[in-house]
């Protein structure tokens, strides 16, 4: 099929090669680089993950039970026992991402396993992923899903970049996004100023010569924040009403709201949300709840 580079534009391109997706990598100092094929890419990150499982349990990692995206094609399913095989690692089983958080909250030795309908905003740097999953009987089946590229992490990064850079013009009459070097900088200082955020109500962008020689720096706080990004926070809430009513569901039927993903840990969306359901549904947000798996940790216990 056709290769969309699309959201890839932060990261590797994927080209044709022979037929199959690959990317250019050079592994070496020395030497041209090599054309590696998708199949030997995720061979060496299940590789580089058993590894690191085996170092932190102390004993080899053999199996595993392993987490897809629920947009993945069949094609896709097939091959990664493929890749997994060349990692000499076995699949006990595939699951679906949000059916792994799920199962994170449910696994937990003091969780009560009830009939739910549970909501996973799985909320990321480059794309969003909500699925509407029904828990009956201890059958997890998703009835909705939603992706999406528009609101993401990195949107929010943009509305700051383009916040700060208007006021770096305002004062020194210079756009610093013209200039390879200082867009990345501005990229840099905006995504370390949106996490500083998550965390506290105000954050300093400081960045030593951004553009021409000029040193910048500015105070933001959180509501500011909450300002320049709030067409992305708008998409975000859009997004999980769009999925529960794909689901031919009401909010008001939804029990459990679970949210994963780096972009989970701003406490705007979480507060959204808790607007958006009705109070009788628990919203677990690693941003609000103290009791919330953090979106590194929930993924990993399913895995």
């Amino acid at each position: 099929g056709s290769i969309d580079p699309t959201h890839c534009h932060a990261a590797a391109h994927p080209q044709d090669a022979s037929g199959s997706v690959s990317f250019t990598v050079k592994d070496k100092e020395e030497g041209d680089a090599s054309t590696v094929p998708i199949s030997e890419i995720s061979a060496r990150y299940l590789r580089r993950l058993v590894k690191s499982a085996s170092d932190y349990l102390g004993k080899k990692v053999t199996s595993a039970v392993i987490t897809v995206p629920t947009n993945f094609s069949d094609k896709q399913r097939e091959a990664l026992p493929q890749a997994a095989a060349d990692a000499e690692l076995e699949i006990l089983q595939l699951i679906s991402d949000p059916v792994a958080a799920i199962l994170a909250y449910d696994a937990r030795p003091d969780a009560e396993i009830k009939d739910k309908i549970i909501v996973v905003a799985d909320l990321g740097g480059t794309r969003s992923d909500v699925a509407v999953v029904a828990s009956r009987g201890g059958m997890y089946t998703v009835l909705a899903t939603a992706h999406d590229y528009d609101f993401a992490g990195v949107h929010l990064d943009n509305a700051l970049m383009e916040y700060f850079a208007k006021e770096f013009q305002k004062k020194h009459n210079t756009d610093p996004r013209e200039n390879a070097k200082s867009l990345a900088k501005l990229r840099l200082e905006s995504e370390a100023t949106k996490k500083a955020l998550s965390l506290g109500t105000n954050a300093q962008f400081s960045v030593e010569s951004l553009a021409d020689g000029f040193d910048f720096s500015v105070t933001i706080n959180r509501i500011r924040y909450e300002m320049v990004g709030r067409k992305v926070f708008e998409g975000f809430n859009r997004l999980v009403e769009g999925a529960v009513k794909k689901a031919g569901l009401d909010v008001l039927d939804v029990d459990e709201v679970i949210m994963a993903g780096g972009t989970s840990h701003t406490p705007r969306i979480a507060n959204n949300f808790r607007g958006i359901f009705p109070e009788t549904t628990s919203i677990l947000a690693p941003a609000t709840s103290t009791t919330a798996r953090s979106a590194v940790e929930a993924p990993f216990l399913a895995t």
